[in-house]
């Protein structure tokens, strides 16, 4: 058990006595995942479905804290679930109590997600590779729907087939081209079309603000959770932490404990920094895991509590190992050393005394499996940095780098000054060198528009920048970056399509590099000037297909493409319309054929579907449509959940949400790509009757741009430095 200095003691005793000071029961933990193919994703996941989030919160139960998902499961693309299902995952706050597991899937209400997942004994669920396995659903500003992952922010170590680092970037997939692929590997049928990601999608994300200045990045080491100081205290008073290991590692001499000696020895024998991790043999009892408290450092082989979900398998991908601390206690006070950047001054924080730590290795990670000693080894110090206290470092060659660099189980410079300013010895204090100066702000910006393209040049006044981040506004709103990475180096121009015709949009231009962010360039305003044309196209739907004569009224949503000047309705009775979506009762019973033809002033074009009318029907209980929506007042791109609340047991709804889309889902959700009053007809019939419901949604502008779902298509120019000139056609 790791000796607790006095001072902690009296924290301890504090706060379970008056409830004034802090005791936080803290997990950050990091993780390293070799990352799946869609196909093996689908393959190994026994269940996979599609809903919408109803809650999601955390609990604090026997065995730690964990978070409760509740999704109402709208479609299952493989095995069986039932309409409402519940996810549980390690980790979550409650109260002042902390269990956080980096990599771990974060569910939000009213979010509408894909799942890919596996029960468990206790009768939920858990997702399949921690987040690998959850997409959200997004759109493009052109409407498109979107499967999202982000994997450059899940903050994991993410290796290939052959354990090599994965470039990490945003997953986007065309929704509908994606879950027909799923169906297709579900039953084994090679898929029509395999062609289903989204070619080069600068998606926004959640993006940074940016600054009306200079911007410093952060240096290249980071703390576990920025801006708060985790580290061990027992280290400067002379004591050690000892770690207990319990199982073994199948393959690897020592049963594992070989790789954990040599990962404890790359921290330890850093004489610049006083850290002291010791590995004290096999552990009595059982051990807490990931979640739980025992006031022990843990190291778990073979995942024996099932913490990790399923068994590491190269050829499908999985979770390697998950580190980090269980127990802290404070705040203390500590004075930094030296000022290693500005996010890392030297100056006295209140720093929180790490009391216990944890590493669990998943079951099937094996020398057979592809991790040789070495590897596991290094990707076990990794994991050991994070213990202490460590995030991840912008240096590629770096031990904390975000990804397995290959290089072994040693520090490397930026390890170095970290752990000399987090653990000083009271003999390296130095500062690092100084840092590479941020480069001069891009000036004159331009920008040119056409009806859905805007064309932005710049002036490039830096010999130093490794690229640039393009910021866009609707105009009158905040900036949001473009993309998830910057632009390269030497880049003097982009062109941005997909926008919204009609609307402005506001742009500047910051140039980037190790030392930090630019000042932004001016800010030039781009007006729209219209809407691509779309053909004409004739469509719409009819709810029931069926019904009484006399009773039951037929719906018809029109779902034509296009510039739509004007539209006629025949329903084969004698009746027409010229609305938007009519509806029409027939008096007698028959079989008739409905003809929709939508004209653009210069050209018609026009679709048919028929109908069922019956003379009577058993009774039954008149259909009385009703719905609620889980958002008031949603902003553009928010999810809107639709739920049924009709009487008298219809069997068919139909939806229409005011702005051209619609649905027959019992209860859909949708997502408004503008500000705008939106008219909803919900129609639910059954086989005697039918019964219209009508809401008007308003959805209002947000305070702060999102560009969250938005498709952007970028290309570039660049000068060449040498000879000034400026060249194009380079496409990202």
């Amino acid at each position: 058990m790791l000796p607790i200095p006095e001072e902690s003691m009296k924290s301890i005793r504090v706060y379970w006595l008056t409830c004034l000071s802090i005791l936080a029961a803290v997990a950050a933990s990091a993780t390293t995942i070799v990352l799946p193919t869609d196909e093996q994703l689908v393959s190994k996941s026994p269940v996979i479905v599609a809903g919408m989030v109803i809650s999601s919160q955390p609990i604090e139960g026997e065995k730690g804290i964990w978070t409760e998902t509740h999704l109402l499961v709208e479609q299952t693309l493989k095995g069986s679930a039932s309409s409402e299902i519940t996810i549980r995952e390690v980790g979550g706050q409650v109260e002042n109590r902390i269990t956080k597991v980096f990599g771990s899937p974060v569910y939000a209400a009213g979010e509408r997600v894909l799942a890919f997942l596996t029960p468990t004994v206790r009768g939920d669920y858990q997702t399949i590779d921690l987040f690998v396995g959850k997409f959200a659903e997004r759109r493009t500003m052109a409407g498109q729907r979107l499967w999202t992952r982000d994997d450059n922010g899940a903050d994991v170590l993410l290796l290939d087939a052959q354990f090599e680092a994965v470039r990490t970037n945003r997953v986007q997939r065309d929704a509908d081209a994606f879950e027909s692929f799923i169906r297709d590997r579900v039953v084994g049928r090679k898929p029509m079309a395999v062609n289903y990601g989204v070619e080069n999608p600068v998606l926004a994300g959640q993006l940074a603000t940016p600054t009306s200045g200079g911007r410093a990045i952060h240096a290249n080491f980071t703390l576990i959770e920025e801006g708060t100081v985790y580290r061990w205290f027992a280290f400067q008073n002379g004591s050690s932490a000892k770690w207990f290991s319990y199982g073994t590692q199948t393959g690897y001499i020592g049963g594992g404990v070989n790789e954990i000696s040599t990962a404890m020895n790359s921290w330890n024998g850093y004489s610049a920094a006083k850290i002291n991790y010791a590995y004290s043999g096999a552990g009595s009892g059982t051990p807490a895991g990931l979640g739980g408290r025992n006031n022990v450092n843990e190291i778990l082989f073979s995942d024996p509590l099932g913490e990790i979900a399923g068994s590491f398998n190269p050829s499908t991908g999985g979770v390697v190992g998950q580190g980090g601390f269980n127990g802290v206690s404070g705040p203390l006070s500590w004075t930094a050393p030296f000022a290693a950047d500005a996010s890392h001054p030297q100056t006295t924080f209140a720093a929180y005394n790490i009391i216990e730590g944890n590493l669990t290795i998943q079951d099937g990670v094996s020398p057979a499996n592809g991790l040789s000693s070495t590897r596991l080894a290094e990707i076990v110090a990794h994991e050991f940095g994070h213990t202490l206290g460590f995030g991840h470092s912008a240096d590629s060659t770096a031990l904390m780098y975000f990804q397995v660099t290959g290089l072994g189980p040693a520090l490397r410079g930026d390890d170095q000054v970290a752990a000399r300013w987090l653990y000083p010895s009271g003999t390296a204090t130095t500062p690092p060198p100084t840092s590479t100066p941020a480069p001069s702000a891009p000036s004159g910006l331009t920008a040119t528009s056409s009806p859905t393209v805007v064309t932005l040049q710049w002036t490039d006044n830096s010999a130093s920048e490794t690229g640039f981040w393009i910021y866009a506004a609707i105009a009158g709103g905040s900036f949001s970056r473009v993309g998830t990475s910057p632009l390269g180096a030497n880049t003097t121009g982009a062109n941005i399509s997909g926008l919204s015709g009609g609307v402005n949009y506001q742009f500047h231009v910051t140039a980037v590099n190790a030392g930090g962010e630019s000042a932004a360039s001016n800010v030039v305003t781009a007006a729209l000037t219209g809407t691509q044309a779309s053909p004409l196209t004739a469509a719409f739907l009819v709810t029931p297909s069926s019904g009484v004569a006399g009773s039951t009224v037929f719906a018809f949503v029109d779902q034509s493409t296009g510039s739509v000047a004007s539209r006629s309705w025949t329903f084969g009775d004698g009746g027409s319309s010229s609305a938007t979506n009519p509806t029409h009762v027939y008096n007698a019973a028959g079989s008739y054929n409905i003809v929709l033809t939508v004209s653009n002033g210069s050209s018609s074009t026009s679709v048919t579907h028929g109908v069922s009318v019956a003379s009577s029907s058993p009774a039954g209980p008149p259909v009385s449509a009703a719905f609620d929506t889980s958002l008031v007042s949603p902003h553009p791109g928010d999810a809107v959940s639709f739920s049924d609340r009709s009487s008298g047991n219809p069997t068919t709804w139909l939806w229409s949400f005011g702005d051209g889309s619609s649905s027959t889902l019992k209860s859909p959700t949708h997502a408004y790509a503008a500000v705008g009053n939106y008219r909803v007809d919900m129609t639910a019939s059954s086989a005697t009757s039918s019964s219209v419901a009508v809401r008007v949604i308003t959805v209002t502008q947000r305070n702060q741009l999102s560009l969250n779902g938005s498709r952007f298509t970028v290309t570039l120019s660049a000068r060449d430095q040498r000879t000034g000139r400026t060249a194009g056609g380079v496409a990202i």
